[in-house]
């Protein structure tokens, strides 16, 4: 097996994530007032809350 590293889709998370770095966690929610719907998703007891992460739809699509 290759170098994880080494896969496109690695690299794309890569890009995507040095983008973001420079994007403060306020302005995603001031631009998206539907970010925690978007980003989080529930099961009986268990709730996954991605909103507070340094992701948009792009790294999503990834």
């Amino acid at each position: 097996m290759s170098n994880r590293t080494q896969l496109a889709s690695w690299q794309a998370l890569a890009q995507d994530a040095a983008k973001m770095k420079k994007t403060h966690l306020k302005t995603l929610f001031a631009q998206d007032d539907t970010r925690f719907s978007q980003f989080s998703t529930q099961i009986p007891g268990v709730l996954f809350d991605y909103s507070k992460q340094l992701i948009d739809n792009e790294v999503l699509l990834t």
